[in-house]
């Protein structure tokens, strides 16, 4: 879902896209009802989307890859009307940014599919968690007649894009699933149990991963269906071989716009070595994303799945976990000796050792210890200028700054 070059330059290339990106903010600014779901209280947010807003029109990429539009406004409620009326903004500031009609053509054609699914209307906030919350708890009353008061709360997503239904279907709770089912909820609308780190999965996905068997079976003879997805996350292979065979190998996600998700991201998020093997044994690219996919494997402590995306053209330097580097080390020596810099920081923002030394991270002496021996600097400070000895002796941290000052730390 990435454009080509073609049209990052008819769109006057990276000053051009800066114009319509600050034109289309200044406009959403301006529009009671989309700043509040469009605005972001993060620094330095308008450059972001300049510089993801730059990659997906055909520019060289920039910045970190994060989430896709789909992702970043998970659990919002938005209307159909409020979707059309972000897109009618980003015409308008393309017009006033001197773009031609076939250019502005062309990005209303990429955008327009993922700005549909934006749509997440239904009940209010405090309404629609209730809900989830009866779901989890396994409330069927409380479900249905929520569902009679708001019919399209049904479907509705929650934080990290969970539904009613994906939310008792990880509970196990059969009853409210039935009920749900019966009165016509979707059963493939996926959602994530780790906000943005995981991918998104099916409530059959994750009753097989929770262990709702009866769950996963009621919901296979209701419709639910293990696609390439589900199947490398729950390292099916008979069915993965199936879908590989069938040439979705690379698919992407349609529930991960612009920055591509594919099942290896699945198979590696699911732990599944044999799955992420076959993946990368069909043809897997593991380097387009190798950061993100080293990371989910280091996150995990799995040194096999390490190894593996290491061989197949993951690059170490893109990595942003060194696994549980304070009680096992074996992840963070491999990744440090195939390239991964202690000293940089990460998303610009900390080093592996200043994020140590944080005080909202608690005392980790172990891991500050594994990562001077490891080789980081302690005098390297974070993006801000922030030393580890300034950030853990502003925490309090006693035996972290002993080590930080037997190692040499100013």
């Amino acid at each position: 879902m990435i454009a080509g070059p073609e049209l990052f330059a008819a769109l006057g290339g990276r000053a051009g896209v800066g114009m319509i990106v600050d034109g289309l903010y200044d406009r959403l600014e301006r529009d009671g009802e989309l700043t509040r779901l469009f605005r972001s209280h993060r620094s330095g947010e308008r450059q972001r989307l300049k510089e993801f807003f730059e990659t997906i029109f055909g520019g060289d990429p920039r910045g970190k890859r994060d989430v896709g539009m789909q992702r970043r406004h998970a659990g919002r409620r938005i209307s159909a009307e409020e979707s059309e009326r972000w897109l009618a903004h980003f015409a308008v500031s393309m017009g006033e940014a001197g773009v031609g009609a076939p250019a502005q053509a062309a990005v209303l054609d990429l955008l327009r599919e993922p700005a549909a699914r934006l749509v997440n209307d239904g009940a209010p906030k405090e309404v629609l968690q209730q809900a989830i919350v009866a779901a989890g708890a396994g409330d069927a009353d409380a479900v249905a007649r929520l569902v009679e008061e708001y019919p399209r709360i049904i479907d509705q997503r929650g934080g990290d894009g969970v539904t009613m239904l994906w939310t008792a279907a990880r509970r196990g709770r059969m009853p409210v699933v039935r009920r749900l089912v019966a009165l016509g909820a979707d059963v493939e609308i996926p959602g994530s149990a780790v906000h943005v780190t995981q991918v998104m999965v099916s409530p059959y996905c994750v009753a097989v991963r929770s262990r709702r068997s009866e769950v996963a079976r009621y919901l296979l003879d209701h419709g639910a269906r293990v696609d390439v997805f589900c199947a490398a996350f729950l390292g099916e292979l008979d069915a993965l071989r199936e879908h590989i065979a069938a040439g979705l190998v690379d698919a992407q996600s349609p529930h991960e716009d612009f920055h591509p998700v594919t099942p290896l991201h699945h198979a590696v998020d699911g732990g599944s070595v044999a799955a992420t093997t076959l993946l990368l044994d069909s043809g897997a690219d593991a380097r387009a994303c190798g950061g993100r996919l080293l990371t989910s494997a280091a996150s995990q402590g799995s040194i096999d799945l390490v190894r593996l995306l290491l061989d197949h053209g993951a690059q170490a330097a893109d990595a942003e976990s060194l696994g549980p580097v304070g009680a096992d080390r074996t992840i963070g020596t491999l990744l440090v000796a195939s390239g991964f810099d202690l000293n940089v920081p990460i998303r610009d923002q900390e080093t592996p050792l200043t994020r140590a030394c944080r005080a909202d991270k608690r005392e980790h002496p172990e891991t500050v210890a594994a990562l001077l021996d490891l080789g980081a600097d302690p005098n390297a400070p974070n993006a801000k200028g922030r030393t580890p000895l300034a950030t853990a002796t502003s925490a309090g941290f006693a035996a972290t700054i002993a080590l930080l000052r037997a190692a040499g730390a100013r």
